[in-house]
């Protein structure tokens, strides 16, 4: 195992070695690797159905994700009634709030392969990995 590590992250430098030229065999392969490993990333682990599920489901997100879509829908109804009908936060935007957030995650389906497209994670992570130096 240790002689296999070595073999793949050293030497970080390109180093003569008589005729042969000896280089771990990651940095050798860098731009390959780069795109296998963006291509993977962003099609089976950032995808955008995966994280609408996080942002929706998971604990540690969906109660920050409810409380910014309220405040924003508070100030979306500000400016649309003129701030004649909502002068604080009231118990009817806040059901409605709720009531939004539930349902999104049956209606933003539509859009996954808009953001996926959008979001240009393959191609971000591919040129961000390539630049990456050995130290």
């Amino acid at each position: 195992d240790w002689l296999a590590l070595k073999m793949i992250f050293e030497p970080i430098n390109p180093t003569k070695f008589g005729p042969l030229v000896l280089q771990g065999l990651f940095l050798k392969r860098q731009k390959e690797v780069s795109a296998e490993f963006a291509h993977l990333i962003s099609k089976n682990l950032l995808t955008s159905e995966k994280l609408w599920n996080s942002i929706l489901t998971d604990a540690s997100t969906s109660a920050n994700f409810r409380s910014i879509f309220a405040k924003h829908l508070f100030s979306f109804m500000n400016k649309v009634t003129l701030g004649l009908a909502f002068r604080q936060q009231s118990k009817t935007l806040d059901d409605i709030s709720v009531k939004v957030v539930e349902n999104l995650g049956s209606h933003v389906g539509v859009l996954h392969e808009y953001i996926d497209k959008t979001l240009c994670l393959e191609t971000s992570l591919r040129v961000k990995m390539e630049g990456m130096t050995s130290l």
